[in-house]
C-alpha cells in the first residue's frame, strides 16, 4: 500500500517528529541507528521485534515489524519541496509464509484500502498540525 501526502512542514521537522516519536514510544534514551533492534511485549502472549531498516536523515525512515503473524515493513520517504512544504510517501508491505494470513491481508486490503488511506491521511494532517503548533511555541 502506498500513499502520497503534501504537508506544510519542513523535511527536518517531519523527520525529527518520526524519530522522536519512536524514541518516546519505545523508551529509547540514545540515538537511533540503522540495524537497531527493539523488542517490545504487546501482552503476555505476544511480542514484537522492530528493526530500524533505513535511517537517512531528513529523507527516509523505515521500520520492520516482526510478529508471529508475519513481517510488516513501513517506510516514510520525505521529499523537500520548499522551506515548509514536504511530500511524504508512506509505504507499507506485509510478508508472511502463512497462506491464510497472506490471503486475509490481501482480501481485507481490497475492501478496506479506501478507509485505510483516508485514516492515514487524517493522521498525517494531525501530525502536520502538531508540528506547526510546536513551531509556534519555539518562536515564542
Amino acid at each position: 500500500m502506498k500513499i502520497e501526502y503534501i504537508l506544510k512542514v519542513s523535511d527536518v521537522e517531519l523527520y525529527d517528529f518520526f524519530v522522536s516519536n519512536l524514541k518516546l514510544d519505545m523508551n529509547i534514551k540514545g540515538d537511533l541507528y540503522k540495524g537497531m533492534i527493539i523488542k517490545k511485549k504487546i501482552d503476555k502472549n505476544r511480542k514484537i521485534k522492530i528493526e530500524v531498516v533505513e535511517l537517512d536523515m531528513n529523507k527516509k525512515y523505515s521500520l520492520k515489524y516482526d510478529t508471529n503473524r508475519g513481517i510488516n515493513i513501513v517506510s516514510y520517504n520525505i521529499e523537500k519541496l520548499d522551506e515548509y512544504k514536504t511530500k511524504l510517501i508512506y509505504e507499507e508491505n506485509y510478508q508472511t509464509d502463512s497462506v491464510f494470513n497472506k490471503s486475509n491481508y490481501y482480501i481485507l486490503g481490497i475492501f478496506y484500502s479506501f478507509f485505510f488511506k483516508r485514516s492515514r491521511k487524517k493522521i498525517f494532517k494531525e501530525i502536520e498540525k502538531y508540528i506547526i503548533s510546536k513551531r509556534g511555541e519555539k518562536n515564542d
